[in-house]
């Protein structure tokens, strides 16, 4: 977890086989989240803050994500 924003499956914190995923931030910043997923499957995971605001996410196999998580409104 990084600037508040974290990875997990349903409620648990955390990856399944062959997803792994980092988050930097940026000089504005703004969090960026990276998911790669080098298994077989789709995985449906979930990205959340610390006040509990969530989206939803699908990895399909083989795949690499990137998401920007802006901390700052405009």
């Amino acid at each position: 977890m990084l600037g508040s924003v974290r990875i997990g499956h349903g409620n648990e914190v955390g990856y399944g086989p062959g997803i792994s995923a980092t988050t930097f931030l940026t000089p504005d910043g703004d969090v960026v989240l990276v998911v790669l997923n080098t298994s077989d499957d789709e995985v449906v995971f979930k990205i959340e803050d610390v006040r509990g605001y969530y989206a939803k996410g699908v990895s399909l196999a083989h795949s690499i994500q990137t998401y920007i998580y802006p901390t700052k409104t405009q």
